[in-house]
């Protein structure tokens, strides 16, 4: 019986397996069912064998859930790649749309202003709005410019509320020939050189190269109605203030520019021109 219980324990590991033919099946189930030792090593390597395939069933969750959190990682930073690379392709795309926009706006208004700036016969208009808000003081100026031919007037009106300001107005006259140097010129800043408009409108220089791409791109530009004209509003801003300028959309020239300080100050000026319509009456001081 010994010699049997041997031959029984050698093949109980492939027993438990199920690895051995039906006979040898038959063979084992016979002896262990009158064997209580061989039946014991029996239920010893299935219990051992039980354990190992547990273990192995853990191991293989434990495999699988880290397979499954490393994919829904890799999802997710392939979702969050995808994104940053959608947002930034958009924002270049926004950005090379709105530099083509804004420089077509500005080239235009650059290059209308270069067109009147050499002009023999002109009328401005100009309203200017200054409200300082620490002593409420505001102060209201008409000014009216005329020139042809070498010939020019000017108009100024001053309207002050609670300022040292005096309340008048002023009419002054002179010639080209009168403008003999760059002292006498800063007073009458609307004109360069014989013939030649300095704007007084405002001053839209975004810089040079690299710098005024940039400014352009980031130079906000709506369309908006004033006085019944539709704009173009060139807008800069910050956190204490901000600037705008507003182009008539139909003659590319500035109407209005606004400027901003939040709290300390309030600047408004409006704009009017108009060519070839002064006559030498206009220019004429009658009393000379």
């Amino acid at each position: 019986m010994k010699k049997e219980c041997e031959i029984i324990n050698d093949l109980l590991p492939n027993y438990v397996e199920n690895l051995v033919s039906e006979e040898t099946k038959k063979f084992v189930n016979e002896h262990i069912s009158n064997c209580e030792q061989c039946k014991k090593q029996l239920e010893i390597l299935r219990e051992d064998r039980n354990k190992i395939n547990l273990k192995s069933k853990d191991e293989q969750k434990i495999e699988l859930d880290y397979l499954k959190k490393y994919n829904k990682k890799m999802i997710i930073l392939k979702i969050i790649l995808i994104t940053i690379i959608t947002l930034i392709t958009i924002s270049i795309a926004f950005s090379i749309y709105r530099y083509i926009y804004n420089s077509k706006v500005v080239e235009n208004v650059e290059r209308k202003i270069s067109e009147i700036t050499d002009l023999n016969n002109y009328h401005i208009y100009e309203t200017q709005y200054y409200k300082f808000n620490q002593n409420n003081e505001e102060n209201y100026y008409t000014t009216e410019i005329f020139y042809k031919d070498g010939k020019y007037k000017k108009i100024e009106k001053i309207d002050s509320k609670n300022s040292e300001l005096d309340n008048k107005e002023f009419v002054k006259y002179w010639s080209k020939d009168e403008i003999s140097n760059k002292s006498e010129l800063l007073e009458y800043e609307t004109y360069n050189k014989t013939g030649e408009l300095i704007m007084r409108m405002p001053n839209i220089y975004l810089g040079e190269g690299m710098a005024k791409a940039i400014n352009i791109v980031m130079l906000n530009i709506r369309i908006d109605e004033f006085k019944g004209t539709e704009c173009y509003v060139l807008r800069n801003s910050d956190k204490s203030s901000y600037r705008e300028i507003w182009i008539d959309k139909e003659t590319m020239l500035p109407m209005r520019e606004i400027q901003n300080i939040y709290g300390v100050q309030y600047d408004e000026k409006n704009f009017f021109i108009e060519t070839n319509v002064v006559t030498d009456k206009d220019v004429s001081n009658i009393e000379k």
